[in-house]
């Protein structure tokens, strides 16, 4: 089993220059920081009103900027999103960045990417909500013809470009992983076996019917004929947010029975948040984490 740390890092918390480093000296698999663009005022959060919205959202810093930081000061841990939100940017634009992060770091990039669950952002970057999907679709399928194809074209309903060259070409071939982070679905099974590699559910989406969601992607393969063996899959959300104490972070890291338990669902790597505000305890975290992992490797 392979081990992500997420790390929720802004101007508030450690500088990913001192996060990063700790993580690939302890043989981690791969770390990942979010986005968000913005936070409109008007944003309205499932968990609270926009009055009480989670200071965190607000001070989201760039990703790839972030990763960037990240690829200098280590040598062997992936470097992803988790997530983008892909229906926000410009594809031609964040094609050139994942490829040029991918080439300085010699091909450790991932792509975890959303479609965005706040309307009120997504429109202020020009896309409706409705629609929030179909752009998803077609800037991934525009930004993987500009890696992929020595010069590409787009003609799509909402994204349109002639005849170009782009380079760099990312290290990896054809490109970095694309994993969807996104509920269950038919429409997000769909995208996950037709354009993306691999699924990065959150635990709290799935519940107790994992094996049943897992039954319908693999149907969902066949519909196809691409075969799920292909795909892989990230469980997040393992171990939740909320921590004051050493104690209580090791509490919530999930049990080498649950582990070997999502294993054989099919999962091969997990998403471990770690709190990133004070350096100790942000290195006693990761090495109660990196224990786990030990037992599990």
């Amino acid at each position: 089993m392979h081990f992500n740390i997420g790390a929720v890092l802004n101007d508030k918390t450690l500088s990913v220059l001192e996060v990063a480093p700790e993580i690939d000296a302890r043989g981690f698999h791969s770390m990942s920081v979010g986005e968000h663009t913005h936070m409109p005022v008007a944003t309205k959060h499932k968990y609270a009103n926009s009055a009480d919205l989670p200071d965190i959202y607000k001070r989201f810093p760039d990703p790839w900027v972030t990763l960037t930081a990240a690829a200098a000061c280590t040598k062997n841990v992936r470097l992803g999103t988790s997530i983008c939100l892909i229906a926000e940017h410009n594809p031609i634009i964040l094609a050139k960045t994942i490829a040029t992060l991918d080439q300085l770091s010699g091909g450790r990039v991932d792509i975890g990417a959303g479609y965005g669950w706040n309307p009120p952002e997504l429109l202020n970057n020009g896309v409706e909500f409705k629609n929030r999907r179909q752009v998803f679709r077609e800037n991934i399928l525009a930004m993987k013809a500009l890696w992929a194809q020595e010069t590409a074209a787009f003609d799509g309903e909402f994204v349109k470009f002639t005849e170009s060259w782009a380079y760099p070409k990312p290290a990896q071939d054809p490109h970095p992983p694309i994993f969807i982070g996104a509920q269950p679905g038919p429409r997000t099974f769909h995208d996950i076996v037709t354009i993306s590699d691999g699924w990065m559910p959150d635990r709290s989406w799935l519940g107790d019917q994992m094996e049943d969601h897992f039954k319908r992607l693999r149907i969902a393969c066949q519909e196809v004929g691409r075969d799920s063996g292909d795909l892989y899959f990230t469980l997040s959300g393992v171990n939740g947010f909320r921590r004051n104490t050493i104690e209580e972070f090791r509490e919530r890291l999930p049990s080498q029975d649950l582990i070997e338990k999502w294993r054989a669902l099919g999962f091969r790597r997990i998403n471990i948040s770690i709190p990133v505000q004070e350096r100790s305890f942000m290195l006693r975290c990761l090495d109660a984490t990196r224990d786990v992992m030990e037992l599990v490797s």
